[in-house]
């Protein structure tokens, strides 16, 4: 099993000062699946450490997710007419690029897990292959 890694995850996770910050640690020490990170992911971690905090932050979370601590998925041609589909069947919610992507990306085999602090869209969105996606932390 593999779980996915959304950017909030990610912020709170590195901005200290960020209410849920405690808990997303928790929750990495606690999570054994391998943590996948969406490539679309990265530009918008990297942009808002870089304006939130500065430039060095941003080149500590790059340092952060090339560790072993997480894998990078790229999307891939199925992806994108998925993503697509997805745009077009929940259009009314208006999700953005990167939770599309997540949203792709769940639903490959083995993956049912997301772990974010945006639960708005994931809990509307209707996997293929499960019923619902879980949200954590």
């Amino acid at each position: 099993m593999a779980i996915l890694i959304d950017t909030s995850f990610l912020l709170a996770l590195v901005f200290a000062s960020d209410m849920n910050h405690s808990v997303v640690r928790r929750a990495m020490r606690e999570i054994r699946e391998e943590r996948i990170i969406p490539a679309p992911v990265l530009p918008e971690f990297f942009y808002i450490c870089a304006t939130r905090m500065n430039y060095t932050a941003a080149i500590n979370a790059l340092v952060l997710v090339q560790s072993d601590l997480f894998s990078i998925e790229t999307l891939t041609r199925v992806d994108m007419p998925r993503m697509q589909q997805i745009m077009e069947k929940y259009a009314d919610n208006k999700f953005d690029f990167v939770d599309t992507s997540l949203m792709a990306l769940s639903e490959r085999p083995g993956i049912e897990d997301i772990y974010t602090l945006d639960q708005r869209d994931f809990r509307v969105f209707r996997p293929k292959h499960c019923p619902y996606l879980r949200i954590f932390p």
